[in-house]
């Protein structure tokens, strides 16, 4: 990892992506257009962010709980990109949750990588089903530069119901 030189980078204090503690009351914008391939993409040329998970697969309890990963931005190209990061969920019914964060006025130098620990929680009420969890950098809300996402199984209800 190189040093950050001119251009700041102020990620590790202020970047913890928020539990979606808010799920039932809706809300968010939807950032991706429904159709788009998932998985990693770099529109910025030599920008790019990596999403690893800590474990596979990840799956979360009927109770709620979080999950681990490892967020990579890196910059190869020859100047300073200016960015922000914006994170969402792709709720089981296809439709979009989000975003649960927001992070504008960022920078990253020509050479550098950053590499940060987060994690992400998912409380009770959320719904069962596959999600998918995408990190995107670019310019809030319109233009994006590079994304990544991964999916998550959130358990079904084993309560018994009474009659």
């Amino acid at each position: 990892m190189r040093a950050l030189g001119s251009c700041s980078l102020l990620l590790a204090a202020g970047l913890a992506i928020l539990a979606l503690a808010n799920f039932a009351q809706g809300g968010g914008a939807s950032l991706v257009e429904p159709g788009e391939a998932t998985g990693q993409f770099r529109a910025e040329e030599g920008f790019g962010i990596t999403l690893k998970p800590e474990t596979t697969p990840i799956q979360i309890p009927e109770k709620g709980g979080s999950f681990e990963y490892s967020l990579t931005l890196e910059n190869e190209g020859k100047t300073d990109v200016h960015f922000g990061l914006w994170a969402e969920m792709n709720l089981p019914g296809g439709e979009k949750f989000g975003p649960v964060l927001v992070k504008d006025h960022l920078c990253l130098t020509p050479g550098s990588q950053v590499q940060l620990d987060e994690i992400q929680g998912i409380p009770a009420q959320a719904p069962p089903g596959t999600y998918s969890f995408r990190l995107i950098a670019g310019i809030y809300p319109s233009k994006v530069f590079a994304r990544d996402d991964f999916p998550i199984l959130k358990d079904e209800d084993s309560t018994e119901k009474l009659p």
